[in-house]
């Protein structure tokens, strides 16, 4: 059996990069693990990167291996270095590589196509004359998941491995047990689950943080936590009892609360050349866009909810559209906690 031994230099933080794999695969942060082998008494030098990739991306992850000699002829030719990846948890999950690029230098290196039967693995053979120059062989392939959907409850992890069944040909690491190269090569995220749980998760953060919100029907002032805030339109109770803020000012407030997860954007369009306002609300996880001039609200909440439309409660009142404060704390998933304190005269919506 050859001699050979994986090297404890795990370089697990050679470099950390945030860059763009793909134009429309989002942004990820990519790392390199080096590893050396021992193998014919010499080293060879492993590089790859260990990659985030989100599932909801419609785009294939890019992996990337670079093998380096350590000294000139560790390769010989005829050498075909087999690899596998493998979840370590789930035998029907996998990860198959597809258009597998390969440049080299000092030596000649060409994918090897597996039987079947061998989907997790692909191969790469050497073709060697002269021993004198140190080889470097780069491998960027796109790929693919078999056995991954969104409705997992837990995205895997793809591992890389030295494959070293010697019942393959000419296995330069043929021996007994496969060798690891990066036991993070292809972390998968993404998935119902995971979305869910980070939806809960940011909205917890949201309701955590709402402060008490105190309007008052007597002044244009009104007070979020501790902070009196001067409203560019007062609350006024229309002709039913309603008490009505002005979007103006909700969004105002809302862009106040940036930091726990609340946001409001005001956009004019045009339709047959008649003026529309839209206000688009983020609220946690709740999300609604308000059409002013169609008196509508479309609430849009998160996967697996419903989605009602709230209609005619709206008003327009000197050029000014409001909404009712029950509507607010209903987008504020707060519409059990709004009440009216007939002591100071004021609308409370509650945090607690």
């Amino acid at each position: 059996m050859k001699t050979k031994r994986v090297l404890a230099i795990l370089c697990s933080v050679v470099m950390v990069w945030s860059v763009t794999v793909f134009a429309d695969c989002g942004t990820t942060k990519q790392q390199y693990i080096q590893k050396q082998v021992d193998i014919r008494n010499e080293m060879i030098t492993f590089t790859t990167m260990t990659q985030e990739h989100d599932i909801g991306y419609r785009c294939f992850p890019e992996m990337f291996i670079t093998i380096k000699e350590n000294h000139a002829g560790v390769l010989h030719d005829g050498d075909i270095i087999y690899f596998k990846t493998a979840t370590g948890e789930y035998d029907n999950k996998y990860l198959k590589a597809l258009g597998i690029d390969i440049t080299a230098k000092g030596v000649t290196a060409k994918e090897v196509k597996l039987p079947e039967g061998n989907e997790n693995c692909f191969a790469v053979s050497i073709s060697r004359g002269s021993k004198n120059s140190l080889a470097e062989i780069d491998i960027k392939f796109s790929s693919e998941f078999y056995g991954v959907t969104y409705k997992d409850e837990y995205m895997p992890t793809f591992s890389l491995y030295l494959d070293a069944d010697n019942t393959k040909e000419n296995n330069l690491f043929s021996g007994e047990q496969d060798i690891l190269l990066n036991g993070q090569f292809l972390i998968v995220t993404g998935g119902d689950v995971e979305i869910e749980r980070q939806q809960h998760e940011k909205h917890q953060k949201f309701k955590n943080g709402l402060p008490n919100m105190l309007f008052s029907t007597e002044s244009n002032t009104m007070t979020l936590g501790t902070e009196k805030i001067i409203l560019k339109h007062n609350v006024y109770i229309n002709k039913k009892g309603v008490a009505m803020l002005s979007l103006e000012d909700f969004e105002s407030i809302m862009n106040q609360l940036n930091d726990i997860g609340a946001s409001a954007r005001h956009t004019v369009y045009y339709d047959n050349d008649n003026e529309k306002n839209l206000y688009d609300i983020t609220a946690g996880r709740n999300s609604c866009s308000i059409y002013c001039e169609g008196n509508r609200i479309n609430f849009d909440y998160d996967k697996g909810y419903n989605k009602p439309t709230i209609e005619n409660v709206l008003e327009e009142k000197n050029g000014v559209f409001y909404i009712p404060l029950r509507v607010i704390a209903k987008i504020l998933d707060m519409e059990n906690h709004i009440s009216w304190d007939n002591h100071i005269k004021a609308i409370i919506i509650s945090a607690q």
